[in-house]
């Protein structure tokens, strides 16, 4: 039952690896990955939900090339955000409070924004409408658009009376 349900929209959009290969293999693991989820809104309308907690809108690049979308996480390091901050407190007029944004002095660090890069397969006619960054899930909306010369067609029959 499960796998009729999830088969039609698993067919629209594959996770892949780098390498081309789709689907995930089950000896291959990429831990900088975020797990994400496949959304069927409707008939015609996919959601892809990615979990980036700890990135901002502009350390996460997404575009299409050919059929495949790419999503990419580049995080920016440590003191380059220390640096940011004194930069726009120098560049407002005030100084920087000391200890204001110190670096963190972990005795065990298990979280971490590590880069990475996701890729997902596009059947045909499947286009990116739109992305979203919520709460640290990066959600991507897909539209299929059958062009009408594709789409099904009903040939009416006429009845000839002799």
């Amino acid at each position: 039952m499960f796998a009729s349900i999830y088969y039609p929209f698993h067919s629209a959009l594959k996770p892949r690896s780098e390498r081309g290969a789709f689907g995930r293999q089950e000896n291959q693991k990429d831990n900088n990955s975020p797990p994400f989820n496949l959304n069927q809104l409707s008939d015609h309308q996919f959601q892809i939900d990615l979990l980036v907690a700890g990135y901002q809108e502009s350390e996460i690049e997404l575009s299409v090339e050919g059929k495949t979308l790419i999503v990419q996480g580049t995080p920016a390091s440590v003191g380059h955000q220390a640096a940011s901050v004194e930069h726009q407190a120098a560049a407002a007029g005030s100084q920087p409070v000391e200890n204001a944004n110190p670096k963190p002095n972990f005795l065990r660090q298990e979280w971490a924004v590590l880069p990475f890069k996701k890729l997902f397969s596009l059947e045909a006619h499947l286009q990116v409408e739109g992305a979203k960054l919520s709460q640290g899930v990066l959600s991507i909306f897909l539209k299929r658009e059958i062009p009408q010369e594709e789409k099904p067609k009903v040939i009416p029959i006429h009845t000839v009376k002799n």
